[in-house]
């Protein structure tokens, strides 16, 4: 099979694409979990993050941002 580039252009840009929508959709939800992390760090509450592994890197990251 020999797909042309561009078809491997179309393609990728359509996948982009449901990327954003998808991305777009979740909006509401995103911005109900920052107000509420923001809620919890300003009444001296915390927010613990962990992981395992690679995960255990994000979450030092994270802690450390």
């Amino acid at each position: 099979m020999n797909v042309s580039a561009l078809d491997l252009w179309t393609d990728n840009l359509a996948e982009h694409r449901q990327v954003l929508e998808t991305t777009a959709s979740i909006g509401p939800g995103v911005v109900a979990a920052i107000g509420l992390l923001t809620q919890t760090i300003s009444s001296g509450g915390k927010i613990l993050i962990c992981g395992n592994g690679g995960s255990a890197a994000d979450a030092q990251h994270i802690a450390s941002e």
